[in-house]
């Protein structure tokens, strides 16, 4: 049984959601709340998987990724009507590997169903990014320490091949 203390007031209705998904730019589908089927996929979302709409509709978004499992996604669900993208997660694409995404939701009215509207946000730059940084940080500290033994001990013949190796 659903918490409706959790639900807004009013649902948004899912003409609005699928509105949403065949322009956005942002990757975006449409899942059955009580399935996690995929109904509805937009264009960035087919880029970033490398799936075809037609294919995400033959799939959840637990074969995806989105999710660990129907329990927890219920749960969060029940707990949190929407989400804006917080949950840092992997998506898995066609060719098997994994994107970093972050994730939010929002839930909507249907006529037959309560939909899922799903949303991803790519964070590969951001994780390349974040290890340019630690490779950076890491190189900066071996400039450090060959700065302080030089000063230290002097530049004799062997020093920096000792310290480079």
């Amino acid at each position: 049984m659903r918490n409706s203390a959790a639900q807004p007031a009013s649902l948004p209705d899912v003409r609005d959601a699928r509105s949403a998904a065949t322009w956005g730019i942002v990757p975006f589908l449409l899942s059955e709340r009580s399935s996690g089927r995929i109904i509805e996929a937009n264009g960035p979302m087919c880029e970033l998987t490398g799936f075809t709409a037609e294919e995400l509709r033959t799939m959840t978004v637990f074969s995806l990724g989105l999710w660990l499992s129907p329990s927890q996604r219920s749960e969060l669900l029940n707990r949190e009507a929407a989400s804006v993208p917080r949950s840092g997660t992997m998506i898995r694409t066609r060719a098997g590997s994994q994107v970093p995404v972050i994730h939010g939701w929002q839930l909507a009215a249907s006529d037959s169903a309560e939909i899922v509207a799903e949303l991803v946000i790519d964070m590969s730059e951001s994780v390349r990014t974040q290890q340019r940084l630690e490779r950076l940080s890491r190189f900066r500290g071996v400039l450090s320490t060959l700065l302080s033994e030089s000063l230290d001990r002097g530049l004799d013949a062997g020093f920096y091949q000792r310290v480079l190796q």
